[in-house]
């Protein structure tokens, strides 16, 4: 039985192999979103044919999509390896004798979930683009429109050709399009390079988590430790309160009196995007390690607030 450490450099593991495949997906789709966009730009009439113009709009969006399609396969493909590994610590923890169910069948009836959490377009196949991967798309048409005013406007202020027009276009925009940047609804600019590294520490993570519970739940059980240690993510993140939950023993029901709840946790801000701990079910015969484990957390967690007060007065 992989112990909690083990579980842990699995999961980094899986997530640092997410991340190469990932990375070669995105390096793909941007040597060709950036083929497409110097292929029209560079054209004469690039900046005062709206037709063309238009086309470029409509190719891109065709290349948006297969990086939606190219993700979307991604995603299934490395959250079900990540349920695969942890329905098996799962069940490596419950009592000999407990009820669970074969992985094929737990596949049927908590995959699709666990996927539409992650990302809905992977399930909902009417969904033609995620929505964050249609926003860069929407950006790269928004940084295009903006060069091809300026670029005109300066045209006939200046008198330049349609060859300077097009070179002028092309410098605009270098650096500006195919860079997968969007801003999302609370306003906040994102490079494609943070989006796509917490997508992908969430699938793994959300799929270990959820994988996990819903296997020890569906056997019975309720009380669970919150694992993965103090990180001390505080000192660069304030408003982080993974660190004050780590050790802690919950009550996913709430049935269990006397612990926190899993909405607890969710209220407090836990199992935000790119968190990595997880739970481990807690046996009965086993809550005397557990209590002594929450304890050291806490020392632990008493530690890095202390350096976050430290921090503040420097």
């Amino acid at each position: 039985m992989a112990n909690q450490r083990q579980r842990e450099r699995k999961l980094e593991k899986g997530i640092a192999e997410g991340k190469k495949e990932l990375t070669a997906i995105l390096s793909k789709r941007k040597r060709a979103i950036s083929g497409t966009v110097s292929e029209f730009t560079g054209k004469r009439d690039f900046a005062v044919n709206p037709r063309t113009r238009n086309k470029l709009y409509r190719e891109l969006g065709e290349e948006y999509k297969k990086l939606n399609l190219d993700v979307n396969e991604w995603t299934v493909n490395n959250a079900t390896k990540e349920a695969k590994q942890w329905w098996g610590y799962a069940k490596s923890d419950l009592p000999k004798g407990a009820v669970t169910d074969t992985f094929g069948a737990f596949s049927k009836q908590y995959i699709d979930d666990i996927l539409g959490q992650i990302n809905p377009a992977t399930v909902d196949k009417t969904v033609a683009m995620g929505a964050q991967i249609g926003g860069m798309h929407a950006n790269d048409v928004r940084a295009l429109r903006a060069a091809v005013s300026t670029t005109i406007a300066e045209g006939a202020v200046e008198g330049l050709t349609n060859k300077q027009m097009a070179d002028r276009m092309q410098a605009k925009i270098k650096g500006k399009v195919g860079q997968f940047q969007f801003v999302d609804k609370a306003g906040r600019k994102w490079k494609g390079e943070n989006y796509f590294g917490m997508l992908n520490r969430t699938i793994h993570a959300n799929a270990a988590r959820d994988t996990y519970v819903a296997t020890a739940t569906d056997a019975g059980f309720d009380l669970f430790q919150i694992e993965g240690g103090v990180t001390g993510s505080s000192l660069e993140n304030a408003s982080d309160p993974c660190d004050e939950w780590a050790g802690k023993i919950i009550s996913m029901t709430g049935s269990t009196k006397g612990y926190p709840t899993y909405q607890d946790t969710v209220d407090a801000g836990m199992w935000h995007p790119a968190c990595v701990h997880f739970l481990s079910a807690v046996p009965p015969s086993e809550m005397p390690a557990a209590k002594k484990q929450e304890k050291v957390e806490e020392k632990q967690s008493d530690k890095v607030a202390d350096k976050r007060e430290e921090r503040k007065e420097q």
